[in-house]
């Protein structure tokens, strides 16, 4: 599920720091800030909820949480996420916050404070096989398996057509996954053991992992002491499971325009769908061998003892600069490539000037050489497909932080003089890298290359702006300092850095430097 994110040395490193004890260690290189005090949470919650905080998190896995995250299938945290991700007396949780924006390095943040009910429903408390070391077995359940992953044999290979839908628990949750596949409704409804008492229009689309939702459903309702548990659906409608007591639960479908029905416990997200890692897994697209090793050792067993072993999963490699493109240009065919960290094309540079200059004039843009250029140090325009989804992947890599990646590119002779579709350089970008160590290296990589620590983006904000909107490390703003940068500079908003820093220290660092003209 997660090509980006969550590098192997990040889970080797975070592992053996948890192995040791130190789960504040292990946090730390997960990117996962731990935004809470135990005191304070016993003087304010009391002693027991403190106790039950200190004994989840000594059993966090916190590269395995960030592993599963985001829950839906998109390449970043959701803006303001909240997860809890348990649940205790009086309404606190143990919450896990996603970045305040989207566009923002992916930091996790940890906290205890009490949940507002509409965050429940994004709960990973029904779920801790997803983030807590002693249930990190149980997802083969969640899965819909018990000795095997359905569509897959105990060691991780497909099973082909023939042997699947077998009278067993795995064949069960097959047919009842073909069926909701092909759009027979009740089928799947009926085959995974459930009385449906709605209008079968009213499920088309709802598409929950059915051999795993009356389990979760049974084990909200003894938990709670309820009778019946609701399950919330697209459109504000909710299904209703009762009779959960028995061995086909009924299934109903109410409106939930004005929220759910007063007093009966709603099943989060996750507690209601299969992780998303199985589709990539069921399309090919994901081998198990590069699965966390915790996830590779539950969903297949006969694989467990080498995937545990391992301690990192097989990463993808990061994508190798493409060779040489070829395209039209000005009636000729000619070759681009990106080598020896520059944009290579047979144009001087003044040539390349002056094709755009009469494009320009005509009113018209043609692919072609000097277009290339443009489009690749501008962030916007026409690219040659190889190179629109090289500068795709570097961006994937920058945005979740991954530095060796970049670093990695950067070894083969990456041209660094990209920009995104913001307007922003890779200096801009250097708060998203992780770990923090890693900035100052790539800094000085991108300084040497001719790159500028006073750029503007298209809002005309400079690199100072995103490290000190960032929460940088005073480290790296002295490193942007002393490369130039103008903690005077204002944007198209009039804000200057300085206006920008979010504590006095912050303000001072930037005012006391002395800003060196370049030569």
């Amino acid at each position: 599920m997660r090509r980006y994110g969550v590098p192997a040395d990040m889970i080797e490193e975070a592992t053996r720091l948890r192995l040791a004890g130190d789960w504040r260690g292990a946090c730390a290189v997960a990117n996962v800030a731990v935004e809470l005090d135990l005191a304070a949470v016993a003087a304010r919650h009391g002693a027991d909820v403190a106790g039950r905080v200190a004994d989840d998190l000594a059993h966090l896995v916190p590269d395995l949480l960030r592993w599963h995250l985001p829950l839906r299938p998109e390449p970043l945290n959701g803006a303001r996420a909240v997860t809890p991700l348990a649940l205790y007396e009086g309404g606190v949780g143990l919450t896990v916050h996603g970045p305040d924006v989207t566009d923002q390095p992916q930091r996790l943040r940890l906290r205890a404070e009490p949940v507002a009910a509409g965050h429940v429903e994004q709960g990973l408390h029904l779920n801790r096989e997803r983030w807590d070391d002693r249930h990190t077995t149980e997802l083969l359940a969640r899965c819909g398996g018990r000795t095997r992953l359905p569509f897959f044999n105990a060691a991780g290979t497909p099973l082909p057509v023939v042997e699947l839908g077998r009278d067993d628990h795995e064949g069960r949750s097959e047919r009842a996954t073909q069926l909701l596949a092909k759009g027979r409704v009740a089928e799947a409804w009926d085959e995974a053991g459930f009385d449906v008492d709605a209008p079968e229009h009213l499920l088309r689309h709802y598409r929950p992992g059915l051999t795993m939702l009356a389990e979760r459903a049974r084990h909200l309702a003894e938990s709670t002491g309820a009778d019946v548990v609701l399950a919330p659906m697209p459109s504000f409608l909710g299904m209703l499971l009762d009779r959960l007591d028995g061995p086909r639960p009924r299934v109903r479908v109410v409106p939930t325009h004005s929220g759910p029905p007063a007093g009966v416990p709603a099943l989060p997200r996750a507690a209601q769908h299969w992780p998303a890692v199985l589709d990539e897994l069921r399309g090919g697209e994901l081998d198990p061998a590069q699965l966390h090793p915790l996830v590779g050792a539950a969903l297949f067993p006969a694989r467990g003892t080498l995937l545990s072993a391992r301690g990192a999963p097989t990463m993808p490699a990061p994508p190798r600069l493409p060779g040489p493109v070829e395209l039209s240009c000005g009636g000729t065919w000619h070759q681009v490539a990106v080598r020896d960290g520059t944009l290579h094309v047979p144009h001087p540079p003044e040539e390349l000037t002056r094709e755009l200059a009469l494009q320009a004039l005509a009113g018209r843009v043609e692919p072609g050489c000097a277009v290339a250029v443009r489009g690749w140090r501008t962030g916007g325009g026409w690219l040659p497909t190889p190179l629109l989804k090289l500068r795709s992947q570097l961006l994937a890599y920058v945005m979740h932080g991954e530095a060796t990646a970049v670093e990695a590119l950067l070894d083969e002779g990456l041209d660094p003089r990209l920009l995104d579709a913001h307007g922003r350089t890779l200096v801009h970008l250097l708060p998203w890298l992780f770990p923090a160590g890693a900035r100052l290296r790539v800094l000085d990589r991108l300084l040497a290359a001719g790159l500028d620590a006073g750029a503007r983006d298209r809002l005309g904000r400079t690199p100072l702006h995103f490290a000190v909107r960032r929460g940088a490390s005073p480290t790296l703003l002295r490193a942007l300092l002393a490369a130039g940068a103008d903690p005077a500079a204002a944007d198209h908003a009039g804000q200057t850095p300085v206006d920008a820093a979010p504590t006095p220290e912050v303000a001072r660092l930037l005012t006391g430097f002395s800003v060196v003209p370049p030569r």
